[in-house]
This record gives C-alpha cells, sequence and structure tokens, in this order.
C-alpha cells in the first residue's frame, strides 16, 4: 500500500504465511492442520509537520503591502503625467504660433539680412497673391 497524503506519506507492505497441511494421526483421526503462521510488515509512514515562522509572515505581508503601495503610486503618476504634462516653455509657444502664421504665406515672404527701417508709410497693394 502506497499512499501520500497532505500530511504524511504511507509505504507499507504485508506479507502473510500459512501453511496449510492434511495429516492423519492415530489419535486424531484425518485432520486440516494450520501451522506457521507468519507475518511480516515492513514500511513506513512518514509524517510531514509544517510549522509557521511568524517573522516570515510579517516579512511577506511587508513586501506584499509595499508593493501594492508602490504599483499604485506608480500608476496614479502616470495617469496625472497624461493629463497634466508641464507646460511648453514660452519661446517654444511663441516659435509654434509663430509658424503657424507664417505657414500660409511662407513662399511670399523673404529673408531679409538686416532689420528693415521703422517708418510709418503705408503701402497699399492690390492683393497678396503672386503674380503669374
Amino acid at each position: 500500500m502506497t499512499a501520500n497524503l497532505i500530511t504524511q506519506a504511507i509505504d507499507e507492505t504485508f506479507t502473510p504465511e500459512l501453511t496449510i497441511a492434511f495429516k492423519t494421526d492415530s489419535e486424531k483421526g484425518n485432520y486440516i492442520a494450520i501451522e506457521n503462521l507468519n507475518q511480516t510488515k515492513t514500511g513506513k509512514i512518514t509524517e510531514t509537520q509544517q510549522i509557521p515562522l511568524s517573522q516570515v509572515q510579517t516579512q511577506r505581508t511587508t513586501s506584499l503591502t509595499a508593493t501594492a503601495i508602490t504599483a499604485s503610486a506608480l500608476t496614479a503618476s502616470v495617469i496625472l503625467y497624461m493629463f497634466k504634462k508641464p507646460p511648453t516653455p514660452p519661446e517654444k509657444a511663441a516659435e509654434k504660433q509663430l509658424r503657424k502664421l507664417i505657414e500660409p504665406y511662407k513662399e511670399l515672404i523673404a529673408k531679409t539680412t538686416q532689420k528693415p527701417p521703422e517708418t510709418k508709410t503705408t503701402t497699399e497693394v492690390e492683393s497678396l497673391e503672386r503674380p503669374r
């Protein structure tokens, strides 16, 4: 018989030996003799006990708690970053706005090497379209 239980393992062998003989005796007559009953029982029963250590359980609980807190804080940080990204610096925002304004007219705008003079002269034009 072999069995594995939760707390113990059983491994046993039982071997009975019995001699049955038909005999004749002057006093008893014919009879059946059952003799030499021998039995062999070998095996082992191994019992296992688990002894929980309180400090190990405390360390597991502390570790799980720290992991849960860290994971939730990381999740909250990612969500806050996604919804409240830091604002772009004013210089970059101004450049972006200027590029957006210039984009439709970039073929008409000429690059200069010096700053144009400041005058109060107004020039009237018929249209801003390029001549063809």
